[in-house]
């Protein structure tokens, strides 16, 4: 298997080695998107690979992942999740209660996280967690990702060219809920919990102005180029139909010269 992909083997490692690396200065954080569920009373994150009917032997625990953070040395650590979105049970052992009840419970234990541990999650105990085939993510996940590249500072935020968490928090929740509102009439609620004395910086914001005029540039110079071709093939159509008409070269080149 793919270190790569996100089985269960690849994510255990990269968390473990995100975890050892991580020092008291560092800012930790760890994301999944994907479907979160309970079994047997125990909370868990699904790989690509798991099996449902072994959820200890193929599933990711999420209180193992609440004790591995707990033990980093981090300064702050945050779990990101985009999970509950739908049935994970192959075709012929989904009972929809069930699984609706395992969602709840799977919710629930991302309320209240140990001490040191921030969770920001992508919905309320009892709600859907939608995707969009379109953003190519999680509603919340693809409102994340935009906030973290500055639209959360610029946008409600201070505008002070930094991410903080309360910034991504309020951006994400709020265009979240608004979309799925929107575009499926549900209600989506986006979840910040933890222990939080104060607001904390999680990155800087992208330069918008400086990505527009790389934009700007590479535009330019494609137009410069399309219109130098076009002005070429206008010359030889002149070149041709003159030609035609029994004038000769000289005559479109001084032509072609004066436009």
């Amino acid at each position: 298997q793919s270190l790569n992909q996100p089985f269960r083997a690849s994510i255990s490692h990269h968390l473990a080695t995100v975890l050892r690396a991580a020092g008291p200065d560092d800012l930790l954080l760890f994301a999944f998107s994907g479907h979160g569920m309970e079994a047997n009373g125990s909370s868990y994150l699904c790989p690509v690979d798991a099996r449902l009917d072994v959820p200890a032997d193929t599933l990711i625990s999420l209180e193992e992942v609440y004790q591995d953070l707990s033990q980093c040395q981090a300064r702050q650590k945050i779990l990101l999740i985009d999970a509950c979105r739908n049935d994970p049970r192959p075709g012929g052992e989904r009972n929809i209660e069930r699984v609706a009840e395992a969602g709840t419970a799977f919710a629930r234990s991302l309320e209240q996280p140990p001490e040191g541990i921030v969770v920001l999650s992508s919905s309320r105990p009892g709600q859907v967690s939608v995707e969009d085939d379109k953003m190519g993510h999680g509603v919340f996940l693809y409102f994340v990702m935009e906030g973290l590249r500055g639209e959360a500072d610029r946008l409600g935020g201070n505008g002070d060219g930094k991410v903080s968490l309360f910034e991504l928090y309020r951006y994400s929740d709020s265009r979240t809920r608004a979309f799925v509102a929107r575009s499926r009439d549900l209600i989506q609620t986006p979840v910040l919990r933890g222990e939080l004395t104060a607001d904390f910086e999680l990155g800087t914001a992208v330069n918008r102005d400086r990505e527009v005029q790389q934009a700007w540039s590479i535009v330019r110079d494609d137009a410069d180029a399309l219109f130098e071709q076009s002005a070429v093939l206008k010359w030889v159509r002149q070149l041709y139909q003159r030609q035609m008409k029994g004038l000769g070269a000289n005559d479109v080149v001084r032509d072609f010269s004066a436009t």
